[in-house]
């Protein structure tokens, strides 16, 4: 299983396209429409960037909501063979259950995990 840990990567900045689409259009708009035809090449180009911008985000959001649930998949695989391996141990103790406990054990430790890296220089 691979999780994507630098969205950054898929997200594509479409500033530079929005400005070369706006400068080409708008001077040859300019030449032939005057102020009038300027005025609606503004307005399309700011929908449309708002409207690339709005699509970047949502697959932004996507992407980690599935990276999201894949990480909760492999912790979960995580848990199950930790209790599998230390059963006998765990069903004493209140904080291991099966049923809960020591899932909430491996996100635990898996999230102070994530909180002590980002402190830390280098890749992530």
């Amino acid at each position: 299983m691979t999780i994507n840990t630098d969205e950054s990567k898929d997200l594509r900045d479409t500033s530079w396209d929005q400005r070369w689409g706006y400068h080409v259009v708008g001077t040859i708009a300019n030449q032939f429409g005057g102020d009038i035809a300027q005025r609606g090449v503004d307005v399309i180009t700011a929908a449309w960037a708002e409207e690339e911008g709005n699509r970047i985000g949502e697959k932004a959001t996507d992407d980690r909501k599935a990276n999201h649930e894949e990480r909760n998949l492999q912790l979960r695989a995580i848990a199950d063979h930790w209790y599998a391996e230390n059963s006998e141990w765990a069903q004493n103790e209140k904080d291991f259950s099966k049923d809960r406990g020591v899932y909430t054990q491996i996100r635990d430790a898996a999230d102070h995990g994530n909180h002590k890296a980002d402190g830390v220089g280098g890749e992530k």
